[in-house]
């Protein structure tokens, strides 16, 4: 059983108990999934790298973004409720959906993530 933690105070290394299911441009997804294969971790363990090591910059500044074009695939995702709550809040500032806040953290952290 997950634990749930309080709003204030969230554990970004809790248990993932929330399950997001995004669309994110093909290429994304498959750079994500190739890697976390490379890694032995789980894709969802991926993204939630991607956006510790990503989070201060992009709530920094605007982030100019990834390209997106028309090839979308679906990636299912588990994150930690303080980590998920984080990237909703990022993406209501931006006014993006949470899969764009990920792809973004995914092409800021990729570099460092891979060496």
């Amino acid at each position: 059983m997950s634990r749930r933690v309080p709003k204030q105070g969230r554990d970004l290394d809790a248990p993932c108990n929330t399950h997001q299911g995004m669309y994110m441009e093909g290429w994304v997804v498959d750079q994500m999934r190739a890697e976390a294969a490379r890694l032995d971790m789980s894709i969802s363990a991926l993204a939630q790298e991607a956006w510790k090591i990503a989070r201060a910059q992009m709530q920094a500044a605007p982030v100019v973004g990834v390209p997106m074009g028309l090839d979308w695939s679906r990636a299912s995702l588990y994150f930690p409720d303080g980590m998920i709550a984080q990237m909703e809040a990022e993406a209501e500032r931006l006014d993006r959906p949470v899969s764009w806040i990920v792809a973004q953290a995914w092409a800021i952290a990729r570099a460092e993530i891979i060496w």
